[in-house]
């Protein structure tokens, strides 16, 4: 499979980053094919604004969607968010990898969904948008004793994203997997996360997909 893992955690040695890093090692290990985007590490600009369309559909009111339209009809769309579609397209997978913040995903990640999710393109009348392709949320949020009613609290709060932002570019979206290990963890606790990554990567992608020298990113 083609997998892009959208990264958006500021931290590079943070438990985000970590299974960003896991999950692409024992992906390319497995002979699946990864790319990424770090959302931090790129410096996205996750604010829409007019200034990101030069060539203006209607010069006097912004609105976002048309002109995202215009930019498409006239070649004119920003060369970083031409990267970031381009990958969407190459990609069968999609992790989304981000904790909880607020009940909500971080705000560099919406930001990345309201500009990179272009109508016309990815999604809106007449396109197929991204049609035959999964996403995967996978979350870190506060330790919690009981795994199943926190993940459920959490799908209820994270609903919006998933029910109208994932599923109207025709994205298949799974379940997620949440992991609940705190800043403390033992090398033990990071390790069991891990391998429980494994599994739900080798049930969603296939093949040989295990964890292989888990230790050293522990």
């Amino acid at each position: 499979m083609n997998v892009l893992i959208v990264l958006a955690h500021p931290d590079s040695k943070s438990f985000n980053a970590a299974l960003r890093d896991f999950a692409a090692d024992t992906l390319t290990y497995a002979g699946h094919q990864v790319r990424t985007s770090d959302l931090y590490g790129m410096k996205f600009d996750p604010v829409a604004h007019p200034a990101q369309f030069p060539s203006r559909a209607d010069p006097v009111h912004f609105r976002l969607q048309r002109e995202q339209r215009h930019a498409v009809e006239t070649g004119t769309l920003s060369t970083e968010v031409s990267a970031e579609i381009e990958k969407l397209f190459w990609a069968e997978l999609v992790i989304f990898q981000f904790p909880l913040w607020w009940g909500a995903m971080p705000a560099i990640l919406k930001g990345w969904l309201d500009r990179v999710f272009v109508s016309g393109v990815v999604y809106g009348s007449g396109v197929e948008g991204l049609s035959g392709r999964k996403a995967l949320l996978s979350v870190t949020a506060s330790p919690c004793d009981a795994y199943a009613e926190c993940a459920e609290r959490i799908k209820a709060e994270l609903h919006p994203v998933i029910s109208n932002a994932l599923r109207l570019p025709n994205l298949e979206v799974l379940e997620p997997i949440f992991f609940f290990v705190p800043a403390t963890a033992t090398v033990i606790e990071r390790e069991t996360a891990f391998r429980r990554y494994a599994l739900r990567l080798s049930e969603i992608c296939g093949g040989d997909v295990h964890a292989q020298d888990m230790r050293t990113m522990l």
